[in-house]
């Protein structure tokens, strides 16, 4: 049933497109189709398509984007490993906003450094999202970003995990002073006090960032 949409890619004028719970893979391939830039897609797919998968790789890593926003819930894994995988292929998209809405979603490392790896990449966002890996990926970039936002910062504490409080802080401390980023926005609004700490003893040596916000 889908399929009426797939027109809707294919307007001239169009600029923004938000699709929820909208199978994606269609419009997208009509965007790469277009001879003109979308400005911003928005999709919210909150379950799996593992079905569609290869057909969605491909249809993203065509498609004209310069800014992708996905909205990630606990059965988006599939979704956003076919995603970031056509991501890494694309030559377009220069930002990226990722916004979680499960406590409960867990992406691959490999998925991670698919999106943090894109060469023309310029503007990553996250919201309620474990920043750690990214910041990791970020470490082990060639070129530095110019910007990373970081609202509303989630880090799984135990028992999620094996290890200690204080070892998770040590690895984001660690992984805020080498990520490659010109300037950084983060939010604490929820008085992460712990998290707060871990960032600002590692962007105290971190000799790559020239800008910092903190809300």
């Amino acid at each position: 049933e889908h399929k009426v949409f797939e027109g809707v890619g294919r307007m001239p004028q169009l600029k923004r497109l938000t699709l929820v719970n909208v199978i994606p893979t269609l419009i997208l391939s009509s965007l790469g189709a277009r001879n003109g830039f979308l400005d911003e897609i928005v999709i919210n797919i909150q379950k799996s398509l593992k079905e569609e998968t290869n057909d969605l790789v491909l249809a993203v890593s065509k498609a004209n984007i310069s800014h992708t926003v996905l909205i990630l819930g606990e059965d988006s894994t599939d979704t956003f490993r076919a995603y970031s995988t056509g991501l890494s292929q694309n030559n377009y998209v220069k930002a990226v906003t990722l916004i979680g809405v499960s406590q409960r979603l867990r992406l691959g490392e490999n998925d991670v450094e698919r999106v943090v790896s894109i060469p023309q990449l310029t503007k990553l966002q996250l919201r309620e999202i474990d920043s750690l890996p990214f910041l990791l990926s970020l470490s082990g970039r060639n070129e530095t970003i110019e910007e990373l936002v970081i609202r509303e910062p989630c880090h799984p504490q135990l028992p999620m995990n094996e290890k200690s409080h204080s070892e998770e802080e040590l690895d984001l401390v660690a992984a805020a002073r080498t990520a490659k980023v010109r300037s950084i926005e983060i939010d604490f609004r929820h008085g992460q006090v712990d998290v707060a700490r871990a960032y600002s003893r590692g962007l105290s040596q971190n000799s790559h960032v020239r800008k910092v916000t903190l809300v």
